[in-house]
């Protein structure tokens, strides 16, 4: 047989929780942080990670570089 607590409004307003008749002592569990944003990283393929030498010589060839 399972035994079940009982939640209730006290008299003064404060929520009482009863297990088998006894008052028992609890502290209310705050909700969970929300999760944090994760910033997109870019791709191993990204321009910027690309060395100097590399993106001068795709600047040449846009006409860009010097």
């Amino acid at each position: 047989m399972a035994h079940t607590s009982t939640p209730s409004n006290a008299v003064t307003g404060a929520i009482e929780i009863r297990y088998r008749g006894r008052l028992m002592r609890w502290t209310e569990i705050p909700a969970p942080a929300a999760a944090a944003r994760v910033r997109p990283r870019p791709s191993a393929d990204h321009p910027w990670r690309r060395g100097y030498v590399q993106r001068q010589h795709r600047a040449i060839q846009l006409g860009r570089g010097q």
